[in-house]
């Protein structure tokens, strides 16, 4: 299904209870669009795990939709959330890898579930609250995507630095772009908290708190392990050197990451970091901070936003974090099986197996990948 722009757009709106969410179904509704809200409710529990975000969010989102005057329904979304987001984050971390829960939040739960019920409320298009940017080739207007022309859609930073959220929808398809609506993509934040004030002095229900979609608290996270995997999964052990000196206890592996400083013996001086786990014997190995650089890692389960010449060698700008913009320069090689091998000249530290990593091209998002070996095992045999 494509976006006709030429006609009134029923566009539905993934409505939160928070700011952006709110100030994109008003500027929409502005424009004319016939604007339907939904609200994903991730647990049919109340507050399953502090799963539900803010308590009261479901009925704010309520209230600003009847505000509006727009149509506005609860969606169980319950199923999709354990399988994208909770599920890989408990396997994830028994195997000590890194895991993006916000992406899998961002792409795997909200976007799944919303062009789901975009496809069955016959919707022409999708929109949220994300600050990224949709770019659309004018030929495009109207009428989909022409691949024989190579036309594509175009995922791009947001405007606002600081507001940038492209990191979390590097798994978009192009179809799902083709619908997508992101208002909030061009503005600062500044005037989009102004547009807030605005639409509250109109709208007495408009909520300007920032409660969006949300990403899991290390308090959360803990608790989930702790309520749903065995304690022979969860066990204290040592803390050790490479050379076997022990220097510490820990409560548990699946509590560290990569470049995490676990408190030591009192008698231990230097400022080791994790380095490395034995789940086999629940030991957790510190180290110098050095041996956590890389220069190249292997990636898998690679996601082109559009299609790039696979037989070519790329350079693009490498995002390793969501919650920090900063890039290095790097070369991609791309392989069979949705495989590339990224090497960088700036050294990569800490990066972990598991997780998410981003490739741009200036602001324009061209793909991303999993992590899946760093350093010497990083190349493809």
């Amino acid at each position: 299904m494509m976006t006709d722009f030429k006609k009134k757009r029923r566009v539905l709106v993934g409505l939160t209870g928070g700011m952006n969410s709110s100030v994109t179904a008003a500027l929409l509704q502005s424009q004319g669009d016939e604007v339907h809200g939904v609200y994903l409710k991730k647990s049919s529990k109340p507050c399953f795990m502090g799963l539900c975000g803010i308590p009261e969010e479901e009925k704010l989102a309520q209230e600003m939709a009847l505000s509006l005057g727009i149509s506005f329904k609860v969606v169980d979304a319950e199923d999709i959330y354990e399988n994208e987001v909770l599920d890989p984050y408990v396997h994830g971390r028994l195997q000590n890898q890194a895991v993006t829960t916000c992406v899998d939040c961002q792409s795997g739960f909200v976007m799944k579930a919303l062009f789901q019920l975009a496809k069955s409320f016959k919707m022409d298009a999708v929109s949220t609250g994300h600050c990224a940017q949709v770019q659309r080739d004018p030929a495009q207007q109207g009428s989909g995507i022409d691949q024989n022309k190579e036309r594509w859609v175009r995922l791009l930073r947001s405007s606002d630095p600081l507001l940038d959220e492209s990191f979390y929808l590097y798994r978009l398809t192009q179809e799902q772009l083709s619908m997508l609506i992101l208002p909030l993509g061009g503005l600062t934040q500044k005037l989009i908290t102004k547009l807030a004030g605005e639409f509250q002095q109109a709208h007495s229900a408009f909520n300007s708190h920032l409660n969006e979609y949300c990403d899991l608290s290390p308090a959360e996270k803990t608790r989930l392990l702790t309520e749903r995997v065995t304690y022979l999964y969860r066990a204290p052990g040592v803390i050790k050197l490479r050379d076997g000196s022990v220097v510490g206890q820990h409560d548990g592996l699946y509590q560290f990451k990569l470049g995490d400083s676990p408190r030591l013996d009192s008698s231990v001086q230097e400022k080791w970091v994790v380095v490395g786990f034995d789940p086999t014997v629940h030991a957790l190995f510190v180290g110098s901070p050095e041996t956590l650089k890389y220069y190249q890692l292997r990636a898998h389960q690679t996601h082109w936003v559009r299609p790039i010449d696979p037989l070519k060698q790329h350079t693009a700008q490498l995002q390793l974090s969501p919650r920090n913009s900063k890039t290095v320069s790097a070369c991609l090689t791309l392989f069979e099986n949705s495989t590339v091998i990224v090497e960088t000249e700036d050294p990569l530290i800490a990066t972990e197996i598991g997780q998410n990593i981003v490739f741009y091209d200036q602001n324009e998002v061209i793909g991303g990948a999993i992590v899946q070996h760093v350093g010497k095992q990083a190349s493809i045999q």
